[in-house]
């Protein structure tokens, strides 16, 4: 009996066999048809080995999608709890899996084991046999690289914004539970055998008042502050820096240490030098989930979304039950125009933290972009404000849901509310001057139209883009 049973189209044996050596490098069984023997039945063969499989990767590639034999065998895998799905090509699955995280091979190299995408299909196959009781594979050890030549080799072409989600009512750019991961201290990552994790040993129980600037503090005081993360960003940059260079630092504190600089750097809006700091800690902590989150919101500030959407998908796959990582990946599939996934994200932090009110405004906001469901996309929005009522965003989806539903005054109200908080927004204004259009107040309806074109140019194309004009 095979670990591993792999279902593809024909056309892409060659890859396949590619991914199946470097599975076995791996240390699993795989089962892939040209282990067929000759006089074996086919159809016989394939259903006992897929049946006896813990798992079962299933390559969705421009030739796979069209094969009734490779969606048969996803589906029974699904059906089973099985499923373990890889793009080879840039292509949607069917209709079915969409909504299935699939890890994205389509620039993997069989000699790249180091790749992120294949590591989180180890991760998954780890994840499978935990569940069947079967012994999971440990990654096999590689030599420790560079944060440089991580970088190098992982950049990926960002990806197009898609739709016109882009430009749509996104006052601010990563808006999902902006204050947990802008603000305040970085938590220490996970322990790992590879990496314990400890207080900064160098620090005393108790502390005196820190000095103002970096070099009139002890070390311990360096350490303390860096790991406290709380002071001004310029001087937890300072004290970071120098506590890197303390010798008896331990190598769970020096992770934490470059989170917690890359986050000042990110808090300062250097975001280049973010990601290196998230970088090399997770160079020591390869599951450092803060850091992921944290670095894919680093990489979406640089409009870099193909590495944003990756560290997404591995600080989901590494803590499932973290709604950071759903909502912040929902802003993304919201920014590159796949409300529906953003919807089912945002729907699913909800479920994990259902006091964030980030969530039901995500919700309210994807349907009413969608045009759906627009009585939900009304009680979703309230209930964001009921929680929040000093929020400009609230009001903001609350007025693109009352303008989709023709309540004109609902429309007017809901984006003056917006507007008192946060000022000459255009969407707010665009929105606005059509209500006051419909209801045949002319004069205020042209200055604010004009008003949010002078604000954002193609104005205009975002609302004509959703379907509204005037």
């Amino acid at each position: 009996m095979a670990d591993i049973f792999i279902s593809y189209a024909r056309e892409d044996r060659n890859w396949v066999r590619g991914l199946a050596q470097a599975l076995e490098a791996e240390g699993y069984s795989v089962w892939w048809d040209p282990n067929l023997l000759p006089g074996t039945r086919y159809r016989e063969t394939i259903e006992k080995e897929l049946d006896q499989a813990y798992a079962s990767i299933v390559v969705w590639s421009d030739d796979s999608i069209q094969s009734d034999f490779v969606r048969d065998e996803a589906e029974e895998a699904r059906v089973l709890n099985r499923l373990v799905p890889v793009l080879k090509d840039a292509v949607q699955p069917p209709h079915g899996f969409r909504q299935i995280q699939t890890a994205d091979l389509s620039d993997w190299k069989a000699a790249r084991r180091d790749h992120p995408e294949f590591i989180l299909v180890i991760e998954g196959l780890q994840a499978l046999a935990q569940a069947k009781g079967a012994k999971p594979k440990a990654l096999a050890p590689k030599p420790r690289k560079t944060w440089t030549e991580n970088l190098a080799e992982n950049l990926k072409t960002p990806a197009g914004l898609g739709g016109m989600a882009g430009g749509i009512l996104v006052v601010v750019a990563l808006a999902y539970f902006l204050g947990s991961h802008h603000s305040g201290p970085v938590p220490s990552p996970t322990p790992v055998p590879a990496a314990p994790l400890q207080q900064a040993s160098n620090m005393p129980a108790q502390q005196q008042p820190l000095a103002s600037g970096s070099a009139q503090m002890t070390d311990a005081q360096k350490i303390q502050t860096c790991m406290d993360g709380s002071a001004p960003p310029t001087n937890v940059v300072a004290a970071c820096t120098d506590a890197l260079k303390v010798p008896t630092l331990q190598s769970g504190d020096v992770a934490r240490a470059h989170a917690n600089r890359g986050r000042a750097y990110s808090t300062m809006h250097e975001y280049s030098a973010a990601v290196n700091d998230y970088t090399l800690a997770l160079d020591i902590v390869p599951r450092y989930e803060y850091a992921l989150v944290n670095r894919g919101s680093a990489y979406f500030a640089m409009n870099d979304f193909g590495n944003a959407m990756a560290d997404y998908n591995a600080a989901a796959f590494i803590n499932p039950q973290d709604p950071n990582a759903f909502g912040l990946r929902a802003d993304l599939e919201d920014r590159q125009g796949n409300q529906r996934a953003a919807l089912a994200d945002y729907q699913k932090a909800i479920s994990l933290d259902p006091g964030n009110p980030m969530g039901w405004r995500g919700t309210c906001l994807m349907r009413a972009e969608l045009n759906i469901e627009l009585d939900q996309a009304l009680s979703d929005c309230n209930r964001a404000i009921q929680i929040n009522p000093n929020n400009a965003l609230f009001y903001n989806a609350l007025g693109l849901v009352q303008l989709r539903r023709n309540d004109n005054q609902g429309t007017i109200d809901a984006y003056s509310r917006a507007l008192a908080i946060q000022p000459n927004v255009a969407t707010s204004l665009y929105g606005r001057g059509l209500a006051e259009q419909r209801l045949g107040q002319t004069a205020d309806a042209q200055r604010d139209i004009a008003a949010a074109r002078a604000a954002q140019n193609n104005i205009d194309q975002v609302f004509s883009g959703l379907g509204i004009t005037g």
